[in-house]
C-alpha cells in the first residue's frame, strides 16, 4: 500500500469502517517468473487493427457528443447505440466484438478474511 501524504505535520484519520487499502493476494514468485516483452504494434497486425478501430470508435463517440449536446440534444445521448458506454475490453472481446479468449473473466468473487483475532482488549 502506497500512500502520498502532501502535507507535513498532518495528522491522518480514517474513519470506523471506513477502508484505507485493498489487499490482493498474488502467488509468491508469480511476477518473477513472467517474461514480458515490448514489441512495434506493427509487427502485429491483427492488434493493431483492433487498436485503430477502438481509437476511431472513441473519437466517433466523443465527438458525436459533442455535436449532440451543440445541437440541445443531449437526451438523447442515453438512447443511441454507437454512443454508449463500450464494454468490449471488460467484456474479453476485440472492439470489433470478436472473442479474445473464451475463458476470459469478468468478475472475481473473494472470499473475505476470517477474523481470528481476541475479542478481548
Amino acid at each position: 500500500m502506497n500512500w502520498k501524504i502532501t502535507r507535513p505535520n498532518h495528522r491522518i484519520r480514517f474513519e470506523k469502517g471506513e477502508p484505507y487499502c485493498f489487499l490482493f493476494p498474488i502467488r509468491r514468485g508469480t511476477p518473477e517468473a513472467m517474461e514480458p516483452v515490448m514489441k512495434d504494434l506493427d509487427d502485429e497486425p491483427e492488434i493493431k487493427k483492433q487498436v485503430d478501430y477502438a481509437n476511431r470508435m472513441r473519437a466517433f463517440r466523443s465527438q458525436a457528443k459533442t455535436m449532440m449536446r451543440r445541437e440541445g440534444k443531449s437526451g438523447e445521448l442515453d438512447n443511441e447505440k454507437m454512443l454508449k458506454f463500450q464494454k468490449w475490453y471488460m467484456q474479453g472481446r476485440m472492439p470489433d466484438g470478436s472473442a479474445v479468449f473464451e475463458a476470459h473473466q469478468r468478475s472475481i468473487e473473494l472470499r473475505t478474511f476470517d477474523d481470528r483475532r481476541s475479542s478481548e482488549p
